[in-house]
């Protein structure tokens, strides 16, 4: 849904509250508190972008957007590398046809004596 939102020509990924609101059919406060969690959690992360100004005679920071960023999965809280895969069983994986006939021979042999 975050991704309907993308400008793909210019890479903006920028949507309001009310948008995001709009398109999920929620409230705007079930939408700061969803990507509050998102965030939490390591998935999302954005910036504010703003305006300076001068609002009654002070200096003044005007938000305009916010820029969104999902982060890829190895930067989430809680994220593991998966265990490297194991070598294959070359006894069990090796089809007969082959190997050469002393060497079927010769593994036929071992298995036996294995008592597999």
């Amino acid at each position: 849904m975050l991704f309907d939102c993308l400008n793909y020509a210019s890479g903006r990924l920028d949507p309001s509250y009310e948008t995001l609101g709009r398109l999920a059919n929620i409230s705007v406060r079930s939408v700061a508190r969803g990507l509050a969690k998102l965030k939490a959690a390591g998935v999302l992360n954005w910036l504010r972008r703003c305006v300076e100004g001068f609002k009654d005679g002070r200096f003044a920071l005007e938000q305009e957007t916010i820029a969104y960023a999902v982060l890829p999965a190895s930067q989430c809280r809680g994220y593991a590398m998966p265990p490297p895969t194991p070598p294959p069983d070359l006894v069990r994986s090796t089809p007969l046809a082959m190997l050469g006939a002393k060497s079927a021979c010769a593994l036929l042999r071992a298995l036996r004596a294995k008592g597999v």
